[in-house]
């Protein structure tokens, strides 16, 4: 946005370019959080029409490094990490369930497509052998 000349400088406090801010909720972006994009209004206005608000607004503006407490790569880590798994639980921990028996449920076992068979599997050599096994045939070779 601050490179297009057709929006101008949307940081001038006399004629500035408005923004627009449209936020959509979790209904719309199907996430659990919401989602908020930014484009320039068409409308240009002053920051304020007041002077001694216009001088406050410049003078009082907060230090981002007083109000924020820049953390290190460590700490940033530590809490991204507790926030991604909130539970008291340690990072390895094993979590033991009780076990249910699922089949208590079932009157007639499916049928499966996989089986658990343990027969040694033949090499493609002795694949290619058992095709020209002995068989009695009728050829002459």
């Amino acid at each position: 946005m601050a490179a297009d000349e057709e929006i101008g400088d949307f940081t001038d406090i006399v004629s500035g370019r408005d923004i627009k801010l449209t936020t959509v909720g979790p209904e719309v972006t199907g996430t659990p959080y919401n989602k908020t994009s930014i484009g320039p209004s068409l409308k240009t206005s002053p920051l304020s029409d007041s002077e001694d608000t216009v001088k406050s607004l410049l003078e009082n503006q907060a230090d981002p490094l007083k109000v924020f407490k820049p953390l290190s790569y460590d700490e940033m880590k530590e809490a991204l990490q507790e926030w991604l798994s909130p539970e008291d639980e340690e990072e390895g921990d094993i979590v033991s369930e009780p076990a249910e028996d699922f089949d208590s449920d079932i009157k007639e076992s499916p049928k499966s497509n996989y089986s658990l068979s343990t027969a040694p599997k033949k090499t493609k050599t002795e694949q290619f052998d058992d095709l020209f096994g002995e068989e009695d045939d009728d050829l002459p070779f």
